[in-house]
């Protein structure tokens, strides 16, 4: 599967506390495989699939390769709900030069 700035490894998750940071509640998680299976009809699921597309898990037909189906075993697919706007001030003034080319 190519990579996508909407696919993150479960690990991503494990080391921040997303709901403090962003003010989200996670709404729904499953693996990838039973997200699709759900959601296999384009004509139900127009939204899912429109998104598929766009992030190229689909191909021309509308299906994934063989060997993409393998490795997205190891995908999940989430959804967040925004319950208040953030209080992270991503002001790039703030931030030094030095900050920029290195966040550590």
């Amino acid at each position: 599967m190519p990579e996508s700035p909407f696919v993150y490894s479960l690990d991503s998750f494990h080391h921040i506390n997303v709901h403090t940071l962003c003010m989200i509640l996670l709404e729904y998680c499953t693996n990838f495989h039973r997200f699709y299976e759900e959601r296999n009809d384009p004509s139900r699921f127009t939204g899912a699939h429109n998104a598929l597309y766009n992030m190229k898990v689909l191909n021309r037909n509308g299906s994934i390769s063989d060997e993409e189906w393998d490795v997205s075993r190891m995908y999940l697919a989430v959804k967040f709900r925004k319950v208040r706007e953030s209080q992270i001030d991503m002001d790039d003034e703030d931030v030094g030069k030095e900050e920029m080319l290195d966040p550590n």
